[in-house]
């Protein structure tokens, strides 16, 4: 705690983390790399007291009293990155993943059974809607999807054999927004473990658990790397709960290199300063596309034409550089592929979060789990994801122009 008071999140994540070896006088600024499988101990009692690292929630015997710690477990430059991240989203705990369905996947591990029920968003990340189609059943836990806007009605969708309630807001692709609050507290009605993918976020403008959710998950690739060189996935979480996540989690064996974890620890010490750029650039490029002829809509849940936003204005403090824009219904995939070919500096690729600008098409009809799911969407025409990155949005912009330049005439 400073002097001043409670410093505010941009100190806190300059100053978290730091794990201070005293070297030729000094201290290094950034925690060393420290690379280990095996931990050695100088005697029985060292071993004893320090085997099971504390986390500050109980944990069960046979991993709190016997379990040595294992370079699996983390070394000083794990504990550094989950100290950062579990300071930002107030929590008690924080696990590092090797990626973000990694995390996905352990939430769904840790809490379904077989003869279990999930309850996952229609517009859920698809890799998270194959393990939920392809994994899931073969346990034995069936998939209740509902609709991101469903907000308190989702009362009526739990079941005694309930045991998750899976939450992203905003939609992927789509980008609803979720009532996080009302999802929340109707899984607490159910006594249902509530996990939110609040990647697009960050802790930054939106406070998971403050709203009530039990997990707050990000995929660490994107904003908390910075630097599309890393995958990592991060799990925060109190109580009980933080405690059923941890001791899955070494049992399951992931881990993550040190590093990644290195690299991602540094990320974070600039990420209040990416997201405003990423916004401003975010809104600024928003703004022009939404009074382009060829654009049918952007949907991004800042503007205050999106169907959601009373939500957003409600519950999120900032947006980022993420949002999509579709085209006139009238062009076709060929069209679209001239389009992304024109573009310079937009490169196409997956994830996002990045100092380097995307733009990827989609055709909506192939990734929804329901088969009517894409009759309820609004808009018609090809979907093209923005990821506003840290270049100049005037550069931007002119390069845009280059894709439009490149549709066809009609």
């Amino acid at each position: 705690m400073s002097k001043q008071g409670k410093m505010r999140a941009e100190t806190r994540l300059s100053q978290r983390g730091r794990y201070p070896i005293e070297k030729h006088g000094g201290t290094p600024i950034n925690p060393p790399i420290q690379r280990a499988s095996t931990i050695i101990y100088p005697d029985y009692a060292t071993m004893k007291k320090f085997s099971a690292r504390e986390i500050g929630v109980p944990r069960p015997h046979e991993i709190g009293q016997n379990f040595l710690r294992y370079g699996l477990q983390g070394t000083d430059t794990h504990f550094a990155l989950e100290e950062v991240v579990r300071d930002l989203a107030a929590a008690d705990d924080c696990l590092l993943l090797p990626s973000g369905l990694a995390a996905i996947t352990l939430c769904y591990d840790t809490f379904t059974q077989c003869g279990g029920q999930v309850l996952v968003p229609l517009t859920v990340y698809h890799p998270n809607r194959y393990f939920c189609e392809k994994v899931l059943p073969r346990r034995g836990v069936s998939v209740q999807w509902y609709d991101p806007r469903i907000g308190a009605d989702i009362d009526s969708l739990f079941s005694e054999n309930s045991q998750l309630l899976f939450i992203e807001s905003p939609g992927s692709l789509t980008f609803e927004l979720s009532d996080v609050p009302a999802l929340a507290a109707a899984a607490r009605r159910h006594r249902v473990p509530s996990v939110i993918d609040n990647t697009w976020a960050t802790p930054l403008y939106f406070d998971a658990l403050a709203h009530g959710v039990d997990i707050d998950l990000h995929a660490g690739t994107k904003y908390f790397s910075g630097g599309s060189d890393l995958l990592l996935g991060t799990l925060a979480s109190r109580g009980k709960i933080a405690a059923e996540l941890r001791n899955a989690f070494e049992l399951r064996g992931d881990g993550v290199s040190p590093e990644d974890a290195a690299l991602a620890l540094r990320g974070m010490r600039s990420l209040p300063v990416r997201l405003r750029q990423h916004e401003a650039g975010g809104y600024e490029l928003a703004e022009r596309l939404a009074a382009h002829p060829e654009v049918e809509a952007v949907i991004h849940p800042g503007r205050a034409d999106h169907p959601d936003h009373a939500i957003f204005a409600r519950d999120f403090s900032g947006a980022g550089g993420l949002f999509a824009f579709t085209l006139n219904s009238r062009y076709d995939e060929a069209a679209v592929a001239a389009f992304c070919d024109a573009l310079e500096l937009f490169v196409m690729g997956p994830s996002w979060g990045g100092f380097d600008s995307l733009l990827v098409p989609y055709d909506l009809r192939a990734m929804r789990p329901a088969a009517a799911w894409h009759e309820t969407w609004q808009h018609k025409g090809w979907l093209m994801r923005v990821f506003c990155g840290l270049e100049n949005p005037d550069d931007l912009w002119n390069d845009l122009e280059r894709g439009f330049a490149s549709l066809p005439k009609m």
